[in-house]
């Protein structure tokens, strides 16, 4: 039996990783890095928590996961991690079947995050 490919992802709010320019083009265009998926939460910022009692502070009103190797603001991600507001996690490869937004339920891979509770 053959194991499951891991990568490295950032999961949170993704203005806490990518830089103006990446995060504008998501704003505005819909567009993430290759790899990305973020859903709007059901009920805007806050702090969240996801199924493993892991924390994730939201400023923009998404939470979403994207490939470590695709931060696009390493400065901003550091300063994240300082305040545990987002999570640098080791998991098997995500596609975007893995992630979808149920009734304020935020699935990102197996990393599941009840935004509406």
């Amino acid at each position: 039996m053959t194991e499951e490919p891991m990568a490295k992802y950032v999961i949170g709010d993704l203005c806490n990783c990518l830089n103006n320019d990446d995060w504008q083009d998501y704003c505005f265009q819909d567009v993430l890095p290759e790899g990305a998926f973020s859903f709007h939460t059901f009920t805007g910022d806050g702090t969240y928590v996801d199924s493993e009692g892991r924390e994730y502070g939201v400023d923009s009103g998404t939470i979403g996961i994207l490939p470590l190797d695709k931060v696009s603001d390493m400065g901003k991600l550091r300063e994240a991690l300082k305040y545990r507001i987002v999570q640098v996690l080791d998991l098997p490869a995500v596609s975007e079947a893995d992630c979808y937004e149920t009734d304020g339920v935020i699935t990102l891979g197996p990393v599941v995050i009840d935004t509406a509770a």
